[in-house]
């Protein structure tokens, strides 16, 4: 990612004297933000989107059954218990990342029998893993019963990321449906976080000359036992800012949040706060309030 050559301040502005406590920037990342489904699959186009039938196992779009719409996948002829249907993952999952892998299945041509969902991962260069998601399901061929569980792995250099379902009979059919993959929401990396409990952290006066003046104070009911205190302002810009050109990233959200408050002795008692970002470039500024 090529860094923007920017200028850039987070400002609280406001026409009386205030006291922030409690900033935090945080930036999302994109690959993991929060809750981001990865993959559904339900069939309902005709096609078997990618899954195939692993060992002689056969899979074809049915509508005999379907958990949602008209439409599931159907596994037969299988001969084996590890033997259903499979779908590489390869492209589609991430290490490091948790997933929530859930699928609804149904038995086709036995009363009952017990369900896995395993993924089959080979490192590049080392042996190949079956990685348990989910085990000993009970699936009757009366209703649908979701199968689902987390799943993660570490390794980025995989020759074969597999996700299939098995049974123990070895010769069940059953259907397939409503196939979904989630990533787990992350947290994003924690930019700024300043209670002010020790100094001022970056944080600085915003304004021109000798105004206004910004100071750590114990006044005021803080958070904690310190604030950051912004006195002396006499225009609407001024106010308290930190400079964030090397941390802010062009193309990546950034949450930021203040616990802010008016001075005891403010005047007005009530007034409107903006936090804003300044961004110059090219001899020209711009102001993007947040």
């Amino acid at each position: 990612m090529v860094r923007s050559k920017v200028i850039k301040s987070v400002v609280l502005g406001v026409a009386a004297s205030v006291v922030a406590a409690g900033v935090v920037a945080s930036a999302d990342v994109p690959s993991s933000s929060a809750n981001e489904t990865v993959l559904t699959n339900g069939f309902e186009d005709g096609t078997a989107q990618g899954w195939f039938g692993r060992g002689s196992a056969d899979v074809a779009v049915s509508t005999g059954q379907a958990h949602s719409g008209e439409a599931s996948l159907l596994t037969t002829g299988r001969t084996d218990t590890w033997q259903g249907p499979g779908r590489d993952m390869l492209s589609v999952l991430a290490p490091e990342v948790t997933y929530e892998i859930e699928a609804y299945v149904r038995m086709a041509d036995v009363p009952s029998a017990n369900v896995h969902m395993t993924v089959q991962r080979t490192p590049t260069g080392g042996d190949t893993a079956f990685e348990r998601v989910a085990s000993d399901v009970t699936v009757t061929d009366g209703d649908w019963v979701q199968i689902s569980g987390s799943y993660q792995f570490t390794s980025a250099d995989n020759d074969e990321l597999q996700l299939y379902l098995e049974s123990a009979d070895a010769n069940a059919s059953f259907y397939l449906d409503d196939v979904t993959i989630t990533a787990a929401g992350a947290p994003g990396e924690v930019l700024i976080d300043e209670d002010f409990e020790e100094s001022l952290g970056g944080w600085g006066p915003r304004g021109d000359g000798t105004n206004p003046q910004v100071s750590l104070t114990t006044e005021g009911d803080p958070l904690g036992t310190q604030s950051a205190l912004v006195t002396g302002r006499t225009q609407a810009w001024h106010g308290i800012g930190h400079d964030v050109t090397t941390l802010f990233e062009p193309g990546v959200a950034t949450q930021i949040s203040a616990m802010v408050k008016l001075a005891p002795d403010a005047d007005p008692a009530v007034a409107d706060i903006r936090v804003s970002v300044q961004r110059d470039a090219g001899g020209s500024s711009s102001f993007d309030t947040v």
